[in-house]
């Protein structure tokens, strides 16, 4: 339940980030530009595999790169100065791959854990 309350805010700064115009002043760690988007998106995809852990491994691989597609979509038609980049896109699917790894193993850790051993 706390992966879907933390979902929204992530989800919302990064939009934030997405669209910012690039004459502005950007937050400090911005020039780490591949690092942003593979962190991003790693937090995204990561946060929905734990939100519906049911879900196959891909949906939260789709949905996170579909919004990633989106944010590109969106630089696009709604700035001059932006343009979509298909590199993005690879980062923003390398970071969904590293987000739903981890969260997948952080899932098979914790029923490790609370299972009972055979004595």
């Amino acid at each position: 339940m706390m992966s879907r309350v933390a979902l929204v805010p992530v989800i919302c700064t990064v939009v934030v980030l997405a669209l910012m115009p690039q004459g502005r002043e950007m937050p400090l760690l911005m020039g780490w530009h591949v690092a942003n988007h593979i962190a991003a998106f790693a937090v995204i995809a990561g946060l929905l595999k734990l939100a519906w852990p049911l879900q196959h491994w891909s949906v939260p691989i789709l949905a996170a790169n579909s919004f990633g597609l989106l944010i590109e979509a969106l630089q696009w038609f709604l700035f001059q100065d932006r343009t979509p980049s298909l590199f993005d896109l690879g980062m923003n699917c390398l970071g969904s791959g590293v987000g739903v790894t981890g969260a997948a193993a952080a899932l098979w850790a914790a029923r490790a854990l609370v299972r009972p051993r055979a004595s």
